[in-house]
């Protein structure tokens, strides 16, 4: 009107207003079909994650029905029926959004902040549920992982026994008796604790890494000791044939044999080695192979 009269006075200042306006408008409009957009993302997501929940209930559900007494799952029982409660009516809220939506029932902006919530709560119970079946399989792993090497160390304890049985070692036996028996006794103790319930996963896999260490420790020992044994075996038998000729090996020989029989493998072994080193130079090893 002031156009149309030829009155100036303060247009400037009032298009300076309407632009600001018009901005403001375009603005809203522009964040509303941002908001629009992003409703389809986020309903999305929530959709995936009440099928994630849905299904880790299932998970929880069928393993508690399982072995709830034997892992001692109760403490999940009130949270998971929470969460089996609150699966039935986020999608009830969900379809009711997606209506609300698709019939511009409320703006974007309100749908999407709506969904955002949505979001966030069932998020919330996937983490919850999630953390419980990582515990559940955790201690399935366990379990088994512990049945397994139970099995192992029962073979390599029998392992251990026959092969000093076999070789009649002669200073072995007292402190070999003792290592077996208490590796033996570690071998029951776990299968006490896989007998107990609930299972005291725990308590299992500490005593479980603790006999694994013991007794392939005794394992390898009980080797090293056979395996020198029978070097000094063979360096002397080796020997023997030049008793006759040379004193000072048969003096040295019968040291070595000292030694073995008292247990010294070691230093049997060095004394048998150097002794047979006087007569072949840098080739004793090869020699006593040889013979063997």
């Amino acid at each position: 009107r002031d156009l149309m009269n030829a009155n100036t006075d303060g247009i400037g200042e009032k298009l300076v207003s309407i632009k600001k306006e018009l901005n403001e408008i375009l603005s809203s409009i522009e964040s509303e079909t941002a908001d629009f957009n992003a409703v389809k993302n986020i309903s999305d997501e929530v959709a995936r994650n009440i099928s994630e929940v849905k299904y880790l209930l299932n998970y929880i559900n069928t393993a508690y029905q399982k072995d709830a007494s034997r892992f001692d799952m109760n403490e999940a029982k009130v949270s998971v029926e929470k969460a089996d409660n609150n699966v039935k009516i986020n999608q009830s809220r969900q379809i009711a959004l997606l209506g609300s939506f698709d019939h511009n029932e409320l703006p974007a902006s309100k749908i999407k902040e709506d969904f955002s919530k949505l979001l966030k709560e069932v998020e919330e119970d996937n983490k919850l549920l999630s953390g419980f079946k990582k515990k559940i399989d955790k201690n399935s792993n366990d379990e088994q992982r512990a049945r397994t090497q139970l099995v192992k160390l029962q073979v390599v304890l029998n392992e251990i026994e026959v092969k000093v049985n076999e070789y009649h070692l002669p200073a072995i036996a007292a402190s070999y008796r003792e290592d077996l028996k208490k590796g033996r006794g570690k071998v029951a103790r776990i299968k006490e604790l896989l007998e107990e319930i609930p299972l005291n996963i725990e308590e299992l896999n500490k005593v479980l890494d603790e006999s694994i260490d013991y007794i392939y420790t005794f394992y390898n020992n009980v080797n090293n000791i056979v395996g020198m044994a029978i070097m000094v075996e063979n360096a002397i038998v080796f020997g023997n044939k030049y008793r006759s000729t040379y004193p000072e090996v048969d003096r040295d020989l019968s040291n070595a044999e000292f030694s073995y029989i008292n247990g010294e493998y070691t230093k049997a072994l060095t004394m048998a080695i150097s002794c047979m080193e006087t007569l072949f130079p840098n080739t004793a090893n090869e020699k006593i192979l040889e013979n063997k």
